[in-house]
């Protein structure tokens, strides 16, 4: 009799080899939470061995197991963390399963519930036990014969047997206030629900059909099809922009903690637009550690007793205490630089405004301050040296980016490679290949910058504001001209790598001995920059004052009545091809291209917010009274701590022949 039987299950036809997304159920009861525990946390189990009944169109039905051990559970998906939605609706993500495991006969994990107001409620009912059960999603992908649960049920002509899945994998958990039926299955017949192809084991390729049953399955319509096939697509992009994120998350959990990483899934945020706001929490998080917490502060009245000539005369030695000592010593142990001179603070109010220079700042929008009656109180009205330095600099109005006041090394991130994007067939056959977005980082550390300029000790005795205000300004002014020298054009080594030297620019060539550039040479440079997809932010130009004076007369068509290469728009700014363009003395003007000599001048086009400067707070004060003092001198060493770098080389490009 059981050879017979056995024979007669051959004979059964086969479970139809596409099918839904299929759900069972379990009750779930959130306990009270200990103390001490999360009572955002629901622990539950989420599958189980037991048999479960399930039906296709044409009514036949078969006993369906899920297999949990030796690795039948595909857990990619389980690891990241499956969504937790309310009634298997996308639209209603209630949080996220977390530290989903496998056991022998069953599957667990954690429910956070989200943060937000839906995600709470919906943690309410569960907690009151209005939303009393859990019901697992998942899809098979191959199922074996196994013995049957009831041989009774060979009794059934429609019955086909009992099956076990032996690959399976969740896809999600969802809360349910009424189950489906355990008889028939969740989801049985709705037509919008994407197929799987599922593979049976077994069976016979073509097993004989039972008298009075059909071997194929039942039909459906092309427009059931053709709506399968689209939510097939759908649900596949949705899984990939959901495992994306979840790996960003893993990633980077500094800024992108799981409860943003669920307000971004549930929100339908794109996985190009949680990385950028990755980015730029990482790029404000190094801007906070190392500009927002300065390495000093002081208060209104220590800034208005802040004496910087007495510093310049040599007034305060470095061995008599003073506020400007204490300031100092202070700044040497937050850089970690010791020092036999005196530190002045860069990023602090200690330097007193001339009424000439308060009346252009405020022309300017630069000052917003208020003057008492008569202008009595303009002598104590201060500004940082940052905040005369950063309007001598010509590459922040370019667009670089300036960090102040840094306190220690950092880096910034940058994305290197972006998460791969596959299209595959409905059975490829084969796992899709993941290709996750990767990411770099460009690192920053104090270089020191030397600047001098001489005074004479009859000048630094008069504590003026101008005489003030004449010493500070030449302190700026080398500082910029330091500052962007090597920003441009550094060599690396004990100076930053400038731009012109960095690894990776675009380098557009006029000619083998150099030549004389057109405008067709400057849309080579941005275009390089368009094609290598760096196009970050507004293309401008910065080129030599003697290069922009010879575009300024090149046509740019050949005939008598064309503009110019280099023209002036109505808000008094060059530009060349509709984008600004602006010159500066600093770029160098004897390169060296075949046997053109020291004669080559440079160009620089690109988005110049991939340029960063980064300056660490302090400025080094080194009085050499012993020089000059013959005449009467003082000179005075300013030496600046100060770097740069570009955080996406492939935004700029270079010309480095040009011939005037």
């Amino acid at each position: 009799m059981a050879e017979l039987a056995a024979a007669q299950k051959i004979t059964k036809q086969l479970p139809p080899v596409k099918l839904p997304m299929q759900s069972r159920a379990f009750s779930v009861r959130a306990a009270a939470p200990a103390e001490g525990a999360d009572d955002n946390v629901v622990p539950i189990t989420f599958s189980s061995a037991n048999p479960v009944k399930r039906m296709t169109w044409g009514g036949m039905w078969w006993n369906e197991v899920l297999k949990h051990s030796g690795g039948a559970v595909k857990t990619d998906r389980l690891t990241q963390g499956l969504a937790v939605l309310v009634n298997h609706d996308a639209n209603q993500r209630a949080g996220i399963l977390q530290d989903g495991a496998i056991h022998d006969q069953t599957g667990s994990g954690n429910i956070r519930f989200n943060t937000t107001q839906f995600g709470k409620d919906v943690a309410t009912e569960v907690r009151e036990g209005t939303l009393p059960y859990i019901s697992v999603g998942y899809i098979v992908h191959s199922e074996a014969r196994a013995e049957d649960i009831d041989p009774a049920d060979d009794e059934d002509p429609n019955y086909l047997g009992t099956f076990e899945a032996d690959s399976w994998e969740p896809i999600e958990v969802s809360l349910v206030a009424i189950p489906a039926d355990p008889s028939v299955g969740v989801g049985r017949g709705l037509s919008d629900l994407p197929l799987y192809p599922v593979r049976f084991a077994g069976m016979p390729a073509d097993p004989p059909a039972a008298a009075g049953r059909s071997t194929q399955e039942p039909h459906m319509p092309e427009a059931v099809i053709a709506v399968v096939s689209d939510n097939t697509v759908a649900l596949k992009a949705e899984r990939e922009r959901c495992a994306q994120i979840a790996l960003l998350q893993r990633q980077f959990p500094e800024v992108l903690t799981r409860e943003l990483a669920d307000t971004a899934i549930n929100e339908g945020h794109t996985r190009d637009a949680v990385a950028s706001m990755v980015l730029d929490k990482k790029r404000e998080k190094e801007a906070t550690l190392n500009a927002g917490a300065s390495a000093v502060t002081l208060s209104a009245k220590e800034a208005r007793a802040y004496d910087f000539l007495a510093v310049m005369r040599g007034d305060r030695s470095v061995e008599q205490p003073s506020l400007e000592k204490e300031i100092s010593d202070t700044l040497t142990k937050t850089l970690g630089r010791a020092t036999g001179n005196i530190f002045i603070p860069t990023n602090q109010p200690i330097f007193r405004m001339t009424s000439d220079e308060r009346a252009a700042r405020t022309r300017a929008g630069l000052y917003t301050g208020t003057s008492g009656a008569g202008g009595a109180t303009v002598a104590t009205e201060l500004i940082s040296f940052l905040d005369f330095l950063r309007p001598a600099l010509r590459l922040p109005g370019m667009g670089a980016e300036f960090m102040g006041g840094c306190t220690s090394n950092f880096a910034l991130p940058k994305m290197t490679g972006d998460a791969g994007f596959n299209w595959v067939g409905e059975n490829p056959g084969a796992d899709n290949t993941d290709v996750d977005p990767t990411f770099g980082q460009v690192y920053f550390s104090p270089l020191q910058a030397i600047g001098s300029t001489s005074w004479s000790r009859q000048l630094l005795v008069q504590s003026t504001i101008d005489i003030e205000a004449k010493v500070r300004n030449a302190l700026v002014l080398r500082a910029a001209i330091g500052i962007e020298t090597a920003a441009l054009a550094g060599t690396g080594g004990t100076q930053p790598t400038g731009l012109l030297t960095t690894t990776g620019v675009h380098v557009v060539a006029l000619g083998t001995n150099g030549a004389t550039p057109t405008k067709q040479n400057y849309i080579d440079m941005l275009t390089a920059c368009f094609v290598a997809n760096a196009a970050l932010g507004e293309q401008k130009y910065l080129l030599t004052p003697e290069i922009a004076g010879y575009l300024a007369g090149l046509p740019e068509l050949g005939n008598t009545i064309a503009l110019p290469t280099f023209t002036y728009a109505a808000d008094g700014k060059g530009r060349i091809n509709g984008h600004e363009a602006a010159w500066s003395n600093l770029l160098p003007k004897t390169l060296v291209k075949g046997i053109s000599g020291a004669v080559c001048h440079a160009a620089i086009g690109g988005s110049f917010n991939a340029l960063t400067i980064a300056e660490w707070g302090a400025m080094e004060i080194i009085l050499d009274p012993y020089t000059l003092a013959r005449q009467g001198m003082i000179k005075i060493i300013a030496q600046f701590l100060v770097d740069s770098n570009l955080t996406y080389p492939q935004a700029f490009s270079v010309a480095l022949d040009q011939l005037v």
